[in-house]
């Protein structure tokens, strides 16, 4: 039976479901697939976001999602809450995410993300995919589920720009020696993982998947040179 969600790119311990909006049944199971996903974020997770969520005023609010570790169930307990912001409109509030930090002390690793609604619909950028395709959605869930089914591609501007970012740390790195060289070089293979997996699977990869590979400037220069002969567009289905 049509149940409404097309599997699509399988990858090792992880599949992608994107939605198919004909079928009657899409929108309740999304509905009750996003409930139960929340349902297994960890209590103390869950009762930041319900002091977020009441503390917060809506009404100029499209969507809220929850992404990132805390939403793929890969948390650790020092792990930080990613939440995604999209505004309707052309602005948003400026001193809306220290609202948002304040509400969530003591959990004081908390990651607030604002778009406007145009930036999240158009192409996104990375941490918009990712918000897209694992995020659990908290208020606004006609948004995610509309956004979700018609996301096809991110722009390759985005890569870029996320790899010359990693040439730049890595170019810090050099400078460095000990715990701060390592932090960097770190934060390099983060960025790099990132941008590969988009590039061969059309996902990002969750930063604890994250493994060392070393070799960072022979992997930018090789995404750098992969790049070059793509399109515009990158596809992510």
């Amino acid at each position: 039976m049509e149940i409404g969600l097309v599997r699509v790119r399988p990858r090792p311990r992880s599949t992608v479901y994107r939605i198919d909006p004909s079928s009657p049944l899409a929108r309740p199971l999304y509905e009750l697939f996003n409930h139960e996903r929340y349902l297994t974020v960890a209590p103390r997770t869950r009762n930041t976001l319900e002091r977020i969520m009441a503390g917060i005023d809506k009404g100029g609010l499209r969507s809220v999602v929850l992404f990132g570790s805390q939403a793929t169930g890969l948390a650790s307990k020092r792990s930080d809450i990613d939440l995604c912001f999209v505004w309707a409109g052309d602005s948003w509030d400026e001193g809306f995410q220290k609202r948002v930090r304040d509400l969530a002390f003591p959990y004081i690793l908390i990651e607030p993300h604002c778009y406007t609604e145009g930036a999240f619909l158009g192409v996104p950028d990375l941490v918009a995919l990712d918000a897209t395709l694992f995020g659990i959605s908290l208020h606004g869930h006609d948004f995610l589920f509309n956004q979700r089914h018609g996301l096809q591609s991110v722009r390759k501007a985005v890569l870029l720009a996320r790899l010359d970012r990693c040439r730049e740390t890595l170019d810090r790195a050099s400078k460095l020696v000990g715990e701060a060289k390592d932090l960097f070089e770190g934060m390099v293979e983060v960025g790099l993982a990132e941008i590969e997996s988009v590039m061969t699977e059309g996902v990002t990869v969750p930063k604890s998947r994250v493994r060392p590979r070393g070799r960072l400037m022979e992997r930018i220069s090789g995404i750098e040179d992969a790049l070059s002969k793509e399109g515009e567009l990158i596809w992510v289905t």
